[in-house]
């Protein structure tokens, strides 16, 4: 999915609701619980549970400053809908992706400027943000409360207009990206990828075409 899609995402997400709770747009409220939790959804290739699964949805069901409070009803409803379980690992899935949709770019760096390893010494990810968005006249639940997608956009643009050489990528940069994820997932180079690489390379040439696609960390 390119920027243009992953914008409208963020703003435009649908409604979700998964073992019959109404799940919140997923925020730094929820990850920050989950990682409290030790939630084992927030890793890949993680083994999980349903346990785990209806408690990953309970925690998403609510809104900052709340923690999910479990009771009888909690045992009732998960035992009633055990009975579609097949169906939740898609559920979470799509509940993920519509709150994550992050924009894609690279920060360009000043030619010659070494790293000064203070990323080694960064607070924790999610109070950074929060900080971030209150500094933008965002209230603590506002910022709290926002999806992930949409932080990401919001920060990322301002540091563009504070002066941060962010360089989104294009449609056609975005199209190349999966064509060389494609390639790296199967091992092997067919000839419609190594057809476009040479023409990145031309376009690389020409001026057309920005160096810092060849070197994206996150391909």
């Amino acid at each position: 999915m390119g920027n243009e899609e992953n914008f409208a995402e963020s703003w435009l997400s649908s409604r979700h609701k998964v073992f019959g709770l109404n799940l919140r747009p997923f925020s730094n409220w929820h990850r920050f619980l989950l990682t409290t939790a030790h939630s084992p959804l927030l890793k890949e290739n993680e083994v999980f549970t349903l346990s785990d699964v209806y408690r990953f949805c309970k925690i998403c069901s609510v809104n900052y400053p709340k923690t999910p409070k479990f009771s009888w009803v909690d045992k009732l409803r998960f035992k009633l809908y055990l009975k579609s379980h097949d169906k939740l690992s898609d559920q979470i899935k799509d509940y993920l992706d519509d709150h994550n949709a992050v924009p894609t770019y690279t920060i360009q760096e000043d030619e010659g400027k070494a790293s000064t390893g203070d990323d080694l010494n960064e607070p924790p990810e999610p109070i950074t943000q929060i900080i971030s968005l209150m500094s933008l006249g965002y209230s603590e639940k506002e910022a709290w409360d926002m999806n992930i997608g949409k932080t990401s956009w919001v920060l990322t643009v301002h540091a563009k207009m504070q002066g941060v050489k962010v360089l989104f990528d294009s449609a056609k940069e975005d199209q190349i990206l999966e064509m060389l994820r494609a390639q790296k997932a199967s091992g092997e180079e067919d000839e419609e990828i190594k057809r476009v690489q040479e023409e990145l390379m031309k376009d690389m040439e020409s001026g057309n075409m920005p160096k810092h696609i060849m070197n994206r960390k996150t391909i």
